[in-house]
């Protein structure tokens, strides 16, 4: 699964909005291990400091419903990018008429292309 960090590294191994993919789980805490690509290394990462990444022209769908209506659970749409309020990607959702919102990453699913 891809993650973007979302705070720095206190040991220095990535910064915040840094990219990587979770290869393992570390046998003591459990916590993620991630490659990360500006690093070039993997490394113990603290679960509290990243999250979900979708890439732009990522086909989403909605697990649970916005809290201020833009969406329902069950809605499709497109990752255009990331917010101003990093992470938070930019949906443009099927049902909202070409507007995109701001979305928890932690309500979206990929819809795999088969």
């Amino acid at each position: 699964m891809k993650v973007i960090a979302t705070k720095d590294s206190s040991t220095g191994n990535y910064k915040a909005k840094y990219i990587g993919t979770i290869q393992n789980f570390s046998p003591g805490k459990g916590h993620p291990i991630v490659n990360w690509r500006r690093a070039g290394m993997g490394s113990e990462t603290n679960p509290s400091k990243i999250t979900k990444y979708y890439q732009p022209g990522t086909r989403v769908r909605a697990i649970t419903s916005s809290s201020k209506g833009h969406y329902r659970a069950g809605d499709q749409g497109f990752v255009i990018g990331l917010s101003i309020y990093f992470p938070h990607p930019m949906v443009e959702w099927d049902s909202a008429k070409g507007q995109a919102y701001q979305t928890d990453p932690m309500k979206l699913e990929e819809i795999r292309r088969s």
